[in-house]
């Protein structure tokens, strides 16, 4: 298992870390921008994916990551979204988006911290 987030504020970034840690506690927290969060990804079947919502989706950083790698057939995906006051579907926009790809979503949380 890994843990792999966008975040501005740092936000996301505990959440992420927290929850991870609570499932896996050798498991790991990278952010998205790491250079080596593809191969990480590659080597993770089940993989918790957190940022926050945008205008009541993912943001566009989000879908052009997974949008542009080919990497998500047959892995399993927990989408964590965090929000302040306004919020969206930011996972199930990301869930869909996923599915297209050939994953496997189990679930997705949206935890507002507003």
């Amino acid at each position: 298992m890994i843990g792999v987030y966008l975040s501005g504020t740092g936000n996301t970034k505990h959440c992420i870390e927290k929850l991870v840690k609570l499932l896996d506690q050798s498991a790991k927290a990278i952010p998205l921008e790491n250079e080596n969060v593809i191969s990480e990804i590659k080597n993770c079947d089940t993989i918790i994916f957190g940022y926050p919502t945008q205008f009541s989706n993912a943001p566009i950083m989000v879908r052009d990551f997974i949008n542009s790698n080919d990497i998500w057939g047959n892995k399993r995906i927990l989408c964590v979204t965090t929000m302040g006051a306004f919020s969206g579907d930011g996972a199930g926009c990301t869930a869909r988006l996923l599915k297209k790809k050939r994953s496997y979503h189990f679930g997705g949380v949206a935890n507002s911290y507003a």
